[in-house]
């Protein structure tokens, strides 16, 4: 649930989810995802928060890109690395 709200319209919904997923990454007691698909869903979720018009979710989805890639397992660093860039590039 938390992970489709980061892509709703409302941007409080917005902001609550993101908060949420910082939340629970923060965690000291969370280890890891409890599948690749989970992290994956969240890290795609996030990441789309990054570019957010509305600069408070986006600072937060900075910050939760960060813990889920650190969390992860690992494999998706250079795939949301690329993609990021290619936004800033522009050609993303």
């Amino acid at each position: 649930m938390t992970v489709r709200a980061c892509v709703r319209a409302c941007v409080d919904y917005r902001y609550m989810a993101c908060s949420d997923v910082l939340n629970e990454l923060s965690r000291e007691g969370f280890d890891k995802f409890p599948s690749r698909e989970t992290e994956t869903a969240v890290l795609d979720a996030v990441t789309r928060a990054v570019f957010d018009a509305s600069t408070d979710v986006a600072s937060l989805a900075i910050k939760c890109v960060s813990l889920t890639l650190r969390r992860g397992d690992g494999t998706s660093s250079e795939r949301v690395c690329r993609e990021l860039c290619g936004y800033v590039s522009g050609s993303g």
